[in-house]
């Protein structure tokens, strides 16, 4: 019988580079993904729980107060074994470790809800993120969903900014060809002085310069690029 492989959930966060994002963040994008179904999160347990195919509703007192989420099941049972957990949230627990709440989980196939003592109303539950795990190759496929995911989100973002390289360029020669004058060196554009034409406008407008030092290089390469160099 094949034996998958297992990961833990820190080292899961740096496969998947989030390690350096801050704990509560990285582990509330791993719960993103666990509840849309893009990853499963195990945890072996052993909760009193109720099974039940209905989702749990909401419970309100005569005077509108929440009381619970309610089951009426009635018939709680102690599962054991390996859970696949629908984590709500991480948090600190009393040892100030960090562990997942929950209270809906999958057993052998089934849904379980976790319960108070009667089977009636759910009553939430911990995994101490050391004891939950997933396995190696959905921590895989995740990764290669996120990076695709991101190059996706990027592509539009560097067409963004190839237009708007166009754009200076496209003004730098205008700027050459009808004011002359310091915008062009002989048959050329001067993409220096528009650089410091530019910074000019910035610092008149109260505007930082950052990252508009280096533009005449970035508008030299677009010229060049577009043909656009020589007047």
């Amino acid at each position: 019988m094949l034996t998958m492989q297992t990961i833990s959930v820190q080292a899961s966060l740096e496969q998947l580079k989030l390690s350096n994002t801050p704990k509560h963040q990285a582990l509330a994008t791993l719960i993103d993904e666990i509840n849309n179904n893009n990853i499963t999160l195990y945890y072996n347990g052993q909760h009193r729980a109720v099974q039940d195919n209905t989702p749990p509703e909401e419970h309100f007192l005569s005077d509108g107060e929440l009381k619970g989420l309610f089951l009426a099941n009635g018939n709680p049972e102690y599962p054991s074994g390996a859970y696949k957990l629908k984590p709500t949230a991480s948090r600190l627990d009393q040892h100030n470790q960090y562990a997942f709440s929950f209270y809906e989980f999958i057993f052998d196939g089934k849904t379980y809800y976790c319960c108070d003592e009667d089977g009636m109303y759910v009553e939430f539950a911990t995994a101490n993120i050391e004891d939950a795990y997933f396995i190696q190759s959905d921590v895989d496929n995740l990764k290669k969903s996120l990076s695709q995911r991101s190059n996706h989100v990027q592509a539009p973002r560097a067409a963004q900014l190839q237009g708007v390289e166009k754009a200076l360029a496209l003004l730098a020669r205008e700027y050459a060809e009808v004011k002359q004058g310091k915008f062009r060196t002989g048959n050329k554009v001067n993409a220096r002085s528009f650089k410091d034409h530019i910074i000019s406008l910035a610092k008149k407008h109260s505007i930082s310069d950052a990252h508009l030092k280096s533009l005449d290089d970035k508008l030299n390469k677009t010229l060049n690029d577009l043909d656009l160099k020589e007047l």
